[in-house]
């Protein structure tokens, strides 16, 4: 997965909605950035096709029910 620059989601915004200001435009494509970097950070999948990387490692260490937050609870309380 690449990520774009800020700059480049910018410019996307701008086409897609010209409207917008120089400062919404900034913003969203700011978020937009920091989104796709948790996406590829926490290894999730969009299409929801695949675990999470803290699902799958839950399930790594034996955890197949429940919730993640709750398989790791469990581990950091052995």
């Amino acid at each position: 997965m690449s990520i774009k620059s800020v700059h480049q989601y910018a410019n996307e915004l701008k086409v897609d909605y010209p409207k917008l200001t120089e400062f919404e435009i900034l913003k969203l494509a700011i978020e937009i950035q920091r989104n796709e970097i948790f996406r590829a950070g926490l290894n999730v999948s969009s299409t929801d096709s695949h675990p999470s990387a803290l699902e799958a490692l839950a399930m790594a260490v034996g955890y197949n029910e429940g919730s993640v937050v709750s398989a790791l609870e469990n581990i950091a309380n052995k």
